[in-house]
């Protein structure tokens, strides 16, 4: 089984787009997959349910034997750690073994072409797959140039605090996980989702590090298309510079002591 875990909040223009996208990907690429998309709506104010619920019905109309969405919710906005942290809850009870876990935005700005990619890397004993910014042929179209720099010191910070072999992008959302290292992972440690923000994607790396020092990670190009993304960021751009330096301050200490 594939797991496709969609964190969603306020995407009633995007969502949409995206699933339809997936699903005519799952199609033409990867048919021979069972895919299973979770979506979580962290408290959405919007019509974002709706558009999820409008795909569902359509996708159980056509009776699909191995396309399914679960539509997970909050009542309220808890931010993107807690989020991730209700999809990881399911997916983890709920899978076997061998099973694969990709994690994406909802904003319609991750190339769903990597994906067919990443599951061959991971089936080939890698244990994470990252979609990265930083690698060779990489392109980002539509950040503003203030994101791209402040993205590029968070990396080189990382990277000197946190080394891990082959990793460059610390903060990318967009990555496939070996789902027995998680669970593994998960179980050994009570506080996994201990951030709640956009530094939760950085502190999962590292907690997956620190429970496996021999971690086998591959890093794909990626073309990052902000471009294609309606509506405004969902990212405070000061506060999660703020949540990122605090992290770098609580881990290090733990990662001196690995």
């Amino acid at each position: 089984m594939i797991f496709v875990l969609l964190p969603a909040y306020n995407e009633e223009l995007n969502i949409s787009n995206l699933l339809e996208n997936i699903k005519n990907y799952w199609i033409s690429e990867i048919k021979n997959e069972n895919l299973k998309i979770v979506i979580v709506n962290d408290g959405s104010t919007d019509k974002t349910n709706d558009r999820v619920e409008e795909f569902k019905k359509d996708i159980i109309e056509k009776s699909y034997t191995n396309f399914e969405i679960v539509n997970l919710k909050h009542i309220k906005n808890k931010g993107l750690g807690e989020a991730l942290k209700t999809g990881f809850d399911f997916i983890i009870n709920n899978s076997k073994e061998n099973d694969i876990l990709i994690t994406m935005d909802s904003d319609n700005t991750h190339p769903i072409s990597n994906i067919k990619d990443m599951i061959q890397k991971l089936r080939q004993r890698m244990n994470i797959v990252i979609s990265s910014r930083y690698q060779k042929g990489s392109k980002i179209t539509g950040v503003p140039l203030v994101r791209i720099f402040l993205a590029s010191i968070a990396s080189v910070m990382f990277r000197i605090f946190f080394p891990i072999e082959n990793v460059k992008d610390y903060t990318c959302g967009f990555r496939a996980y070996d789902l027995n290292l998680l669970k593994n992972a998960y179980k050994n440690n009570i506080n996994f989702f201990s951030e709640k923000n956009f530094s939760s994607q950085a502190d999962i790396l590292l907690k997956l590090r620190s429970f496996n020092k021999n971690i086998k990670v591959k890093e794909l190009a990626m073309d990052l298309r902000y471009d294609l993304k309606s509506g405004k960021s969902k990212m405070n751009v000061i506060k999660n510079i703020f949540d990122t330096l605090l992290l770098i301050v609580k881990r290090l200490k733990d990662w001196e002591n690995n």
